[in-house]
């Protein structure tokens, strides 16, 4: 993660604190959360250009629940803007000197952290800095052994839709939720790069120019090797229902895209539990 280095460039400070006694594991979707603290890092670096970002954990025994602050010293925002953060594809006002893309990535932080029956809000104003707020649900965890998987470097994804801008904004909503993305616009592409790469999830557009969706889902299923068992999901522009969904498909995501629900569909083609460490890195200024 690069934020370190960005915030010393800028002359910030990074510090990280722990609040009280937290597990050294959690029984946590560690990809998600790797995901989320990236993100709201991020944005923190962003509008902030002087001063400190603090990160702070604080583990609630009783409710199982792990709360994390990340706490700058930035710009700060007014209400308005506090409340159209985590809309979609939002870039707070709108304003000229707001970063590109600043509210998309909050958009996916919110769905990621909502996906995993979590919270997230935020206190700020103009001038005064910013404090925003994760809460989810995380057992207490023994060590895992050297052989546990790690899914720390997030899913791989191959997308297959034929038109540009459909692939290119769900591209970015992908990524930014930590997935890796390899992209297709017909059948026989998605095949040869389906029989040349390993994926978690196939998102296939039922309607593609050169062979239904669902033959490329069939073939894909009946490849050898891991993409076989992968998550497969029907990627229409009418809400088809879990009815008439063809049976080769796990479930189907509908246009326009719901970033909350791209989301979940993410998480749950991966490993829903992982004992995560939350031993901070060293403090960097």
């Amino acid at each position: 993660m690069r934020r370190p280095y960005q915030a010393r460039s800028k002359g910030v400070a990074l510090r990280f604190a722990k609040e009280g006694t937290v597990p050294a594991y959690l029984n946590i979707h560690e990809a998600a959360l790797v995901q989320i603290l990236v993100n709201i890092v991020g944005n923190a670096v962003k509008f902030t250009d002087h001063g400190s970002i603090t990160v702070s954990t604080h583990y609630d025994d009783s409710l199982q629940t792990l709360a994390i602050d990340v706490e700058d010293t930035g710009r700060g925002f007014d209400a308005v803007t506090r409340d159209s953060l985590f809309h979609r594809f939002s870039r707070g006002n709108d304003a000229p000197d707001l970063p590109s893309g600043a509210g998309l990535g909050l958009s996916i932080c919110k769905a990621l952290v909502e996906a995993l029956d979590g919270n997230i809000d935020v206190t700020s104003a103009p001038g005064a800095g910013s404090r925003f707020r994760v809460r989810l649900p995380a057992r207490a965890a023994i060590r895992p052994s050297p052989s546990s998987p790690s899914i720390s470097e997030g899913p791989s994804v191959l997308l297959v839709d034929d038109h540009p801008a459909i692939r290119e904004v769900t591209t970015r909503i992908l990524e930014a939720a930590g997935a890796r993305v390899v992209t297709a616009e017909d059948g026989a592409s998605a095949l040869q790069l389906a029989q040349a790469d390993t994926f978690n999830l196939f998102l296939i557009d039922l309607n593609l120019p050169d062979m239904p969706g669902e033959r490329v889902a069939q073939q894909v299923r009946a490849l050898e090797g891991s993409n076989s068992q992968a998550r497969l999901v029907a990627f229409t522009a009418a809400d088809v229902g879990a009815d008439s969904l063809p049976l080769v498909f796990n479930d189907y995501l509908s246009k326009p895209i719901d970033p909350r629900r791209l989301v979940a569909l993410v998480l749950a083609g991966q490993q829903s539990g992982f004992e995560a460490p939350l031993d901070p890195p060293e403090q960097s200024s």
